[in-house]
């Protein structure tokens, strides 16, 4: 759960070196340097910490650094409108950041998860001027809740969390029965990509969430 260089990279493969095998073009734009762990070599066209990184070794100064939401959200407007990725992850921290520190559902939380509203209507705003929205699906989650300060209990404001699907052949104004788990979101990217999705993957499409017959979107 942090940037420790000695741990080095992931020993299996993302859902960027997949799509990328599959000729997909990808990119990371991230407010937390730990996702520099799922940075295969090649599986990546631009992974965007602040702006474009090179993979060279990161300050010591440097490795808590958080890049905020509204910067994550402007690295990937101007990416998305200029090369158009087929899959694009985009993490904004501002939410955990307050979290940890007034604690979940303060009014500072609060306050954190308006600016990333607003910098998520950046990303769509980008997306339609890219031309590129009756092809595109969003999907928006997290990778925890909390309670307190924390989110370390196997209690559900810790483990439960939000997964909203939203574009391209997304059912409208529905409400998913099945159970789903973070693990699925990869997944159902891959699918919507029309890359196959590896048998040893824990997660699954959401097929639920789409209309009858799948579309080959960007995620």
């Amino acid at each position: 759960n942090d940037w420790m260089p000695i741990r080095g990279l992931v020993k299996v493969p993302t859902m960027f070196s997949l799509a990328k095998d599959a000729g997909r073009s990808t990119a990371m734009f991230v407010g937390k340097l730990k996702f520099r762990h799922l940075w295969l070599k090649d599986s990546v066209d631009e992974f965007n910490f602040g702006g474009a990184q090179d993979g060279s070794p990161v300050p010591a100064n440097q490795d808590k650094a958080v890049v905020p939401a509204q910067t994550v959200a402007k690295e990937a407007a101007a990416y998305i409108v200029a090369k158009k990725p087929d899959l694009c992850f985009i993490h904004f921290p501002d939410g955990d950041s307050a979290g940890h520190k007034s604690g979940w559902g303060s009014p500072e939380q609060k306050e954190a998860f308006k600016v990333c509203d607003q910098a998520l209507s950046q990303i769509v705003k980008a997306v339609k001027e890219a031309g590129i929205a009756d092809s595109t699906v969003m999907i928006l989650s997290a990778d925890h809740g909390g309670h307190e300060k924390n989110h370390s209990e196997n209690i559900p404001d810790d483990m439960n969390i939000p997964w909203i699907a939203w574009g391209a052949g997304v059912s409208a104004a529905h409400e998913i029965q099945g159970p789903v788990t973070t693990f699925d979101t990869a997944a159902t990217a891959l699918w919507l990509l029309g890359v196959p999705v590896p048998a040893s993957f824990d997660g699954k499409p959401v097929k639920e969430a789409f209309a009858p017959v799948a579309v080959k979107a960007k995620a």
